[in-house]
């Protein structure tokens, strides 16, 4: 995080603030109930390796961002795998910042060999299985133990009052910094995992 932070407001100390609002926007602001901080699981790892990507963008390294992120879904596949695609459309939409795709193509490739161990696994688990205890699986996943994070009527009402309020700041900051290159690439981050 402090590297992340430093890339944004290069001020010694400052990422302990940062850090700060991080987690009150997390515990107060959260629409769907994810953490990064807290609890032992692999996706606490994935969201390190999801921050060193994100760095990457500010500075305009895409190609390690595939590898960050390829990284992270070797440790937690749905949480790297979102953070792939939400790089991916902040690349597509990156206009002349962004490089060409045959640039890209040796960091894809890695990136996806990166995820292999966390992909692999993941793609046995239907494997074998008929369609419809695979289809039953699936919904008691997403329906019944997921819920609060993918079913949005299942959401806690204040989240939707909490997450609108970050939503306004978010657009008095993109406002307030619309000039500001880094800011605009760590935006476009903003923007695919909002979508």
């Amino acid at each position: 995080w402090q590297r992340l932070s430093y890339v944004m407001l290069p001020r010694r100390w400052i990422s302990l603030l940062t850090a700060a609002l991080l987690i009150t926007l997390l515990d107060l602001g959260h629409l769907a109930g994810e953490w990064v901080i807290g609890g032992a699981e692999a996706k606490g790892l994935a969201y390190v390796l999801i921050l060193c990507g994100l760095r990457a963008v500010i500075l305009g390294r895409w190609g390690p961002m595939w590898a960050w992120f390829g990284a992270a879904s070797a440790f937690h596949v749905i949480v790297g795998g979102w953070s792939v695609l939400i790089g991916g459309f902040a690349w597509l939409v990156a206009g002349q910042e962004r490089p060409k795709l045959l640039t890209q193509l040796p960091w894809l490739v890695f990136g996806f060999l990166l995820t292999l161990p966390g992909l692999i696994p993941a793609l046995l688990l239907s494997c074998g299985v008929d369609a419809e205890t695979a289809r039953l699986a699936d919904h008691i996943y997403v329906v019944k133990r997921l819920a609060h994070h993918l079913v949005f009527t299942e959401f806690v009402p204040f989240r939707y009052v909490s997450f609108s309020v970050v939503l306004v700041a978010w657009g008095v900051a993109c406002w307030q910094l619309r000039t500001d290159q880094k800011w605009w690439r760590l935006n476009r981050m903003a923007i695919g995992a909002l979508l």
